[in-house]
């Protein structure tokens, strides 16, 4: 005879729930941000593939005269010049997730890099612009750019929602 066993799960964790830790903090992934820069990051892949791939065809298809190695290591260079261009512009600025602490946040960048902005120590908070859920992502996503004094505005691509539209007035 067969016994029952009871398997213990972990509650499942929304996409909008805040995990909330002992000390009060709350750590929300950015989903639908990482989404929508990894999409488009694979979009522009493939669109840089298909046209190295005609350059490369110019190339084979010109007299064999005009081809050295000098051209395919340029064209090489190249290529990985501007897949590393794409990288930077669409998945470094996607933080991975947002912590807040009291009025303060913590955003974990995608390569890992914390950046405190800690309680009323924000300058400049703004809203850039606004993207619809659709293919790309499936959910609203906005580029926010975030000043502090102890270091140059730095713009996010984040879930609309996850951090306010506007930072909480500093204390006087």
């Amino acid at each position: 005879m067969a016994r029952a066993v009871r398997i213990s799960r972990l509650p499942a964790r929304g996409g909008d729930a805040a995990a909330e830790g002992p000390t009060g903090r709350a750590f929300r992934p950015n989903t639908n941000a990482l989404t929508r820069a990894g999409r488009l990051f694979a979009v522009y892949v493939v669109a840089l593939v298909v046209i190295l791939g005609i350059f490369l065809g110019t190339l084979l298809s010109t007299p064999a005269g005009g081809n050295g190695p000098g051209a395919y290591l340029l064209l090489a260079l190249c290529a990985v010049v501007l897949a590393g261009a794409g990288f930077v512009l669409t998945l470094v600025r996607t933080p991975r997730g947002i912590e807040t602490r009291g009025q303060g946040f913590v955003v974990t960048e995608f390569l890992g890099a914390r950046r405190v902005y800690p309680d009323g120590r924000v300058v400049g908070f703004a809203v850039e612009n606004r993207y619809p859920g659709g293919v790309l992502s499936p959910g609203p996503t906005q580029v926010v750019a975030v000043s502090s004094p102890s270091g140059p505005t730095r713009r996010y691509l984040v879930e609309v929602g996850l951090l306010p539209d506007r930072p909480v007035p500093e204390p006087e």
